[in-house]
């Protein structure tokens, strides 16, 4: 089987790479970094918009992931047209352009649930209403998710025959060791690490948070699926951040043996106005018996591990 990650330095495609890396597949990776090609990894270059996509070398593979994308990082400085382009345009064309020669294997995209927006409601929500919601977004990586998201809503409810699988699927917080450095668990174990004093913002927030490997692991099982349509994908539990916090703060407590002072409320994220997202999971569940089943405390010791915490 032959595989294309396009993208392939995230986090989420670095994990698929590492779960995909034996003979049983051929992976063609393409992104801006490239490395010599071995016997089942191959490179193409591809740096949007400077080096453009080939995508009749794109569709010589079985399964396309699309991991490419802009603007999700704390700090990140990209202009809102690149963010537009990379999130939204650029799978749209992919897409349109894989209907055109009559590609029949399988494209996977992600959606998030920060395209939800300022969501007040207490509740989980469906694929349906995260589709059709009027919510205000905060920011231009929330509008060119919710721009791809609708974009393939409107492509598998037309009338048009389309000949292979598209998969959308909506992602929550995915975290785990190997997440940029500036996200929210790997800040609390280099700074409890290093003894320094944490600041938070108010921590009211409730999400939900989704253990990358339960992400990849469903991936590779789920490889010969042809069920198109758009899956919310995360573990269920809703959590509050605070609580989240005071989770791994006692682990590194225990861990390097020291105290560790922190405060909420001196900090402000652009996701504060976002008080509640979360995402119901009974269609992934009925679908694909989809089970997100690694908790936040059991998986905060492969972050030492990572890091070297001894």
């Amino acid at each position: 089987m032959r595989i294309g990650v396009i993208g392939h330095s995230s986090f989420v495609a670095k994990e698929l790479i590492n779960n995909f890396s034996d003979t049983d597949f051929e992976l063609i990776l393409f992104g801006r970094s490239f490395h010599v090609s071995s016997e089942n990894i191959k490179y193409v270059q591809y740096d949007y918009p400077h080096v453009p996509l080939s995508i009749q070398y794109v569709a010589q593979c079985d399964i396309i992931y699309f991991c490419a994308g802009s603007g999700v990082q704390p700090g990140n400085d990209d202009l809102c047209s690149y963010i537009y382009e990379l999130n939204s345009f650029e799978p749209i064309r992919i897409i349109q352009e894989l209907i055109k020669i009559g590609y029949t294997g399988k494209i996977v995209t992600f959606g998030s649930y920060f395209e939800l927006g300022d969501f007040q409601l207490h509740n989980p929500v469906t694929e349906n209403e995260l589709v059709s919601h009027s919510n205000s977004l905060p920011n231009n990586y929330c509008k060119s998710k919710r721009l791809l998201t609708r974009f393939i809503a409107d492509i598998l409810n037309q009338s048009i025959p389309i000949d292979f699988t598209i998969q959308h699927f909506i992602l929550t917080n995915v975290y785990g060791p190997g997440e940029n450095i500036k996200r929210l668990i790997p800040y609390i174990i280099s700074e409890s690490k290093n003894g320094n004093q944490l600041e938070f913002t108010s921590g009211e927030q409730y999400r939900q948070y989704t253990y990358i490997k339960d992400i990849v692991n469903f991936l590779r099982m789920n490889l010969h699926t042809k069920n198109s349509g758009i899956f919310n994908l995360t573990n269920p539990k809703v959590i509050q951040v605070k609580e989240l916090i005071k989770i791994v703060i006692t682990a590194c407590e225990k861990k390097f043996n020291q105290e560790v002072k922190y405060n909420f409320g001196t900090q402000s994220k652009r996701d504060d106005s976002m008080s509640y997202l979360a995402l119901d999971t009974s269609l992934s569940t009925k679908t694909f018996n989809f089970d997100s089943f690694i908790t936040i405390e059991a998986s905060i010791n492969s972050y030492f591990e990572f890091y070297g915490c001894d």
